[in-house]
């Protein structure tokens, strides 16, 4: 119903040849009008820096980064935004950036500044056992490989915090699309507002992608839903403007949807009173005041932006559609582990090895995780590791699925590997070991290794102990001796 009226909206501009009697006013600046509506004098004007970076030279490579940029960029444009975009900047170059960000374009005062960054991210513990949040440029060395290196190239958010107070621009907003700490630095949470004169008191606003222990994916739900916002979506309280409020309230309910719970963006204001007390505003409609009428050339360009903003909010419309499509797959995914178990109940049983104890191992895409365990466990005369080819989620070890696993494959104990998060940066497992006659499960927690050889491993050495102390137990219960 929607979509037929944006479509009939669309033709009737279209068709429309007289020119009407609106007027427009000629101002300096940008101006608001409330609800209640008192005019209010808002910027001079917008400025954007947008930094994407891509091709990093020791970092695994973000190939959607500096198109996610130039979307964001265009996008800021078309809203009237002065843009600066940089695209794969170096440690130098990003903060000379910043630097400029603070002296130049922060410089005056009755402006609205936005900062977008999209690229990598990292997150380090501090002694205090708090942890600080960097943003990544192109020629950063691994914070694990050389932390010299590391300290020098990143930018930490106490620097980015530097920044912001720095600047004399009365309201600036600062977006993090990256994986890394998303406590930044103290954020007060706002509750979006109607606008008043309040709302151009100074402020300094942050949304960042995800909370510190998540990550963030290349393809971007954030970038996605931070377009679809500005295209309407963010206006909650429905006057034509969108705040920095209402964007981060917006981002956080939309990606936590999109992204079925994997992303929970975080927002909110700096914990500052002389800096806390406004609130960013995107002008989406221009205020208009009755002086002479316009001349038909200028009616048609104004018909033409019309017509330009129905065929955005038709897309806007149609990618919502999109999205809402998604909980289908997932429900479908939700089904997988009971069709498992119909696949497992047709596997004839294994009867070699019988007199062991039989070890089966969930593996799935982790073959090189059973090799190097039974190389570890080669010693062992008491044991026999077999692979579970059939992939089991953790959800699906349940008595059923456990009884099953034990009269096809006359196994007596479960090692299940599953993964938690994978980007091309990252992969993350969490392990657990199931004694099936014991009905013992010993959760061996989440690991998290760079995407690089050799991990596999580094697993089995770090949960071979846990192994070893269930395959004793096992044995003393069957009467076996330790080994």
């Amino acid at each position: 119903m929607r979509r037929l009226y944006l479509y009939t909206l669309l033709a009737l501009f279209v068709t429309i040849l007289a020119p009407t009697s609106v007027t427009f006013s000629a101002t300096r600046g940008i101006r608001i009008v409330s609800k209640d509506g008192q005019s209010l004098d808002l910027y001079k004007d917008y400025h954007a820096v947008v930094v994407g970076v891509s091709n990093y030279e020791q970092w695994p490579k973000l190939p959607n980064a500096a198109h996610d940029a130039r979307e964001v960029a265009a996008k800021l444009k078309a809203m009237g935004f002065e843009v600066k975009l940089v695209l794969n900047p170096t440690s130098r170059e990003m903060k000379t950036l910043l630097t400029q960000l603070v002296y130049e374009l922060g410089s005056e005062k009755d402006r609205g500044l936005l900062f977008y960054y999209a690229g990598h991210g990292e997150t380090e513990t501090m002694a205090d056992n708090t942890n600080l949040g960097y943003i990544i440029p192109k020629d950063c060395p691994l914070l694990r490989e050389n932390p010299m290196g590391f300290g020098t190239h990143a930018i930490s958010m106490k620097e980015i915090e530097s920044v912001s107070l720095r600047i004399r621009s009365k309201h600036v907003l600062m977006l993090f699309d990256s994986c890394f700490s998303g406590s930044l630095f103290a954020l007060v949470r706002a509750v979006p507002e109607d606008i008043t004169e309040k709302s151009t008191l100074p402020v300094r606003q942050y949304i960042t992608a995800g909370r510190e222990d998540e990550q963030v994916p290349d393809k971007s739900m954030f970038k996605r839903c931070f377009l679809l916002g500005l295209d309407g979506g963010a206006d909650l309280t429905g006057d034509g403007y969108i705040t920095g409020s209402e964007l981060g309230m917006y981002l956080s309910d939309k990606v936590v949807n999109y992204t079925h719970r994997q992303q929970h963006p975080q927002y909110g204001k700096i914990n500052n009173p002389d800096l806390d007390r406004g609130d960013f505003i995107f002008v989406r409609k221009v205020a208009k005041v009755k002086t002479s009428a316009v001349s038909p050339d200028d009616e048609k360009q104004r018909l033409a932006e019309e017509v330009e903003r129905l065929k955005q909010e038709l897309e806007r419309v149609q990618a919502e559609n999109q999205l809402q499509k998604q909980p289908q797959v997932l429900e479908s995914e939700r089904q997988r582990p009971e069709k498992e178990k119909q696949k497992l109940a047709a596997i004839p049983p294994q009867p070699e090895e019988l007199g062991k104890i039989r070890i089966g191992v969930v593996t799935k895409l982790e073959k090189k995780y059973f090799y190097h365990l039974r190389e570890v466990l080669g010693k062992r005369e008491d044991c026999y590791l077999l692979e579970v080819s059939d992939p089991i989620s953790h959800s699906g070890l349940d008595s059923d699925t456990a009884s099953v696993l034990k009269r096809r494959y006359q196994i007596d104990m479960i090692i299940s590997i599953r993964h938690t998060f994978y980007t091309p940066a990252w992969w993350q497992f969490d392990t657990r070991l199931i004694d099936i006659s014991g009905k013992r499960m010993v959760k061996l927690g989440v690991v998290k290794f760079y995407a690089s050889h050799g991990w596999e491993r580094e697993l089995v050495k770090q949960q071979i102990g846990p192994i070893k102390e269930m395959i004793d137990q096992i044995a003393q219960e069957k009467g076996k001796p330790k080994l």
